[in-house]
């Protein structure tokens, strides 16, 4: 694996522990800025390391490096407030005093323009990068056991919950295949005494005994006076008519003379008599009515008188 194979902060990094016994920081490092477009210096203590391991790197990658190519690099923008931001180049003197330290380390050396990285700084480069190497290795097998192992969460959970899912369109079924053949089912008996369950039972033994013994009583007299009916023959009939149309007269009669309003009743009566176009004919027809049950009835009654003298 080359130096370009690994990530570069993490070999800029990894250099930058190294020049830390190679190479002296300056005495303003504490209180300078990187440039005129920062507002603020470098929140990192080592931040003078890091500068200058990344220019051994710049030098690496794009062969001849200046000061001036490399301030045009770490430059930046600058907040103008009002006005439009502006381009700007970063501090000459931190870069030009970084490539003279890496120059006298011998992992830098100078050419016709610019500097160029020598073969002891290409090997340090080089050195970093396998250790760097293993390290993103190892990063990278943890990092595929985490994913693998959330994976693995992720599909038993979802197993998990397709199983209760599953578990629950059952007992649905069930319930509802079982709720028919629960209301079918008759009723447990309550948890009774000894002595109410055998009087109960008794009871209930007794009533089909009961109720045969009231339909035979029911029976015997129906026919006693179907029996009775036939011995008195038709004179029993003409009386028992008799009776019948003298007690219909005299409940019908208490009606009449009971009701206060009998008069208004009457004469509330009349005028839908008066009203009907056929009310003579109606009166009409109910006399003949009235006359023939007249006449059966003396007719029956003089039987009777024939059939006692014969007797």
């Amino acid at each position: 694996m080359g130096i370009f194979d690994v990530p570069t902060g993490m070999l800029v990094e990894e250099a930058a522990k190294d020049l830390k016994t190679k190479i002296m920081e300056p005495e303003f490092v504490a209180y300078v800025k990187t440039g005129a477009h920062r507002e603020r210096a470098p929140q990192r203590r080592d931040w003078f390391y890091m500068r200058a391991a990344s220019i051994l790197y710049q030098a690496y990658k794009q062969g001849n490096v200046g000061t001036g190519g490399l301030r045009s690099y770490y430059g930046g923008r600058k907040n103008m407030k009002v006005r439009p931001e502006h381009k700007v180049k970063a501090s000459g003197k931190i870069i030009r005093l970084c490539l003279q330290m890496l120059e006298k380390e011998g992992f830098l050396k100078k050419e016709k323009h610019g500097r160029k990285v020598s073969g002891k700084g290409e090997k340090f480069l080089m050195e970093k990068a396998r250790a760097v190497e293993k390290v993103f290795k190892e990063q990278l097998r943890l990092k595929e056991e985490k994913s693998n192992e959330e994976m693995a969460k992720r599909n038993t959970a979802k197993k998990q919950r397709q199983e209760k899912q599953a578990q629950e369109k059952q007992v649905k079924t069930g319930n509802t295949a079982q709720a028919p053949q629960k209301a079918a089912q008759p009723t447990p008996p309550v948890a009774r005494t000894g002595g109410e369950t055998i009087a109960k039972d008794e009871a209930k033994k007794a009533e089909p005994q009961k109720a045969g013994a009231e339909k035979q009583q029911e029976q015997k007299t129906s026919e006693a006076g179907q029996e009775k009916q036939k011995d008195a023959g038709p004179a029993g009939a003409s009386q028992s008519h008799t009776s019948e149309t003298s007690t219909g007269s005299r409940t019908q009669q208490p009606n009449l003379l009971s009701s206060p309003k009998g008069e208004d009743s009457s004469r509330t009566q009349q005028p839908n008599l008066l009203s009907s176009p056929k009310g003579e004919d109606s009166s009409r027809t109910q006399q003949p009515k009235l006359l023939t049950e007249a006449k059966k009835h003396e007719h029956g009654e003089r039987r009777g008188g024939t059939e006692a003298k014969e007797t």
